[in-house]
């Protein structure tokens, strides 16, 4: 590959002289990307955007993905990409501001969060060394879609899920364990029951818990929720926050398994980190269930990860993260005239690893929340009061279709037949 100042390495699908083909892959130096998207962009003549047609990607990017592991090497790790994608649902009712609950997200939704291109990332065969610049790649674009005005909700649910997300690769890539977490993590992936009762006790003695997973699995529901209503409670507690969250995430997939029905107490009493790990616990434990709830929405986010372009290939984003950078400088309104939606924008953050993100507003709009970022749901309140008036409505139809039929006392009126 060249590495010559000013060289750009090009690769066609086919042949370009009979076929006058637009190259699918683009590889220079990164300190060079920026201006080449600027010469490009400035002559009126020239594609744009660019990168919507050939993929440009920096020479280290490309040397590092085209020498990460291929084949089948993870393939008993792909319930952790399952579990991943999950924690979209945890971030659009945290993105909402808890307007919209995990039964009402859409898939549209979840594919504007993190965690969904998280997921993106592990499946495409993104190398380890390429994750970090992820979250900074998303909250950048992010924020120049909100106005330029980022605030403190989304950095902050992205933090609380970044936890997670770590753990989760670094189990995907088979890290040498570091903490309780991961290995408690790595018992479930590999379903040891001896290695999960030795993670599940170094953790939960942390937060006041001395119970093996035998133990809690005999007892009645009742006694479960109230070893959970006790590692809720913080008095005393030694454990880190991060192990403080799992154990009490974990502990809530004892008490109700197959479901996520402890979701709201969590995020109640303990808060989102602790909402996380609930439902990245719960998927690996019962991944066909918990794919298959609500409507199979964890399903259809699945399908759509697994879905991964070829590095080779044309790209399908409307644009990449570079040239988005370079043509968001000269105002938004004439980026959406190039684009290929009316209200979402695709932005390939790292090579096969595209971001959906909320896109139309004009730039004299006011910025847009988080939540308006995301869908915007019909509050818990005014379903409630729709469906007590559609049951009131069904109570009376029936009660007026039992009543017997009034006897008529005029008699019918008769045509006269024309003489």
């Amino acid at each position: 590959m060249q590495e010559e100042t000013g060289s750009v390495t090009v690769v066609w699908g086919q042949q370009p002289l009979n076929q006058m083909s637009f190259p699918n892959l683009a590889i220079a130096r990164e300190s060079e990307i920026s201006d080449l998207l600027a010469a490009l962009n400035a002559n009126p003549n020239a594609v744009s955007p660019f990168s919507a047609f050939c993929r440009l990607v920096p020479l280290e990017a490309s040397r590092a993905f085209l020498d990460a592991p291929r084949g089948d090497s993870h393939l008993v790790t792909s319930v952790v990409i399952d579990a991943v994608a999950m924690l979209s649902l945890v971030e659009v009712q945290l993105h909402s501001e808890g307007i919209m609950k995990l039964r009402q997200a859409s898939p549209a939704a979840c594919r504007r969060t993190l965690s969904y291109v998280w997921a993106r990332a592990l499946s495409a065969g993104t190398p380890e060394s390429q994750l970090p610049s992820l979250p900074d790649k998303w909250l950048n674009i992010y924020e120049v879609l909100s106005g330029g005005v980022l605030g403190d909700l989304v950095p902050s649910v992205s933090k609380h899920a970044l936890t997670v997300l770590r753990v989760a690769a670094s189990v995907f890539h088979e890290k040498q364990s570091t903490s309780g977490v991961q290995k408690l993590t790595e018992a479930l992936v590999r379903s040891d029951r001896v290695e999960l009762d030795r993670a599940w006790r170094d953790i939960s003695a942390k937060v006041g818990i001395d119970v093996s997973l035998e133990g809690i699995s005999k007892a009645p529901r009742e006694e479960r929720g109230s070893l959970l209503q006790k590692s809720l409670q913080d008095h005393g507690l030694s454990a880190s926050i991060e192990d403080r969250d799992a154990a009490r995430g974990f502990l809530a997939t004892q008490v109700a398994p197959n479901s996520l029905d402890h979701i709201d107490i969590l995020m109640t009493r303990s808060g989102p980190g602790a909402a996380f790990w609930y439902v990245f616990f719960a998927t690996l434990q019962s991944p066909l269930a918990l794919l298959s709830a609500f409507g199979g929405i964890g399903r259809r986010l699945s399908r759509d990860i697994y879905d991964v372009e070829s590095f080779d290939m044309p790209p399908k984003a409307d644009i990449g993260f570079e040239e988005f950078k370079v043509l968001s400088r000269f105002g938004m309104d004439d980026l959406g005239r190039k684009i290929g939606h009316s209200n979402q924008i695709e932005v390939e953050l790292l090579p096969l690893v595209t971001a959906a993100f909320r896109f139309g507003r004009t730039q004299s709009a006011k910025p847009a929340s988080a939540s308006e970022l995301f869908d915007n749901p019909v509050p818990e309140e005014v379903i409630s009061n729709l469906q007590l008036i559609s049951s009131i409505v069904n109570e009376t139809m029936a009660s007026l279709k039992s009543k017997p039929n009034l006897e008529k006392t005029s008699k019918p009126r008769r045509n006269r037949k024309p003489y």
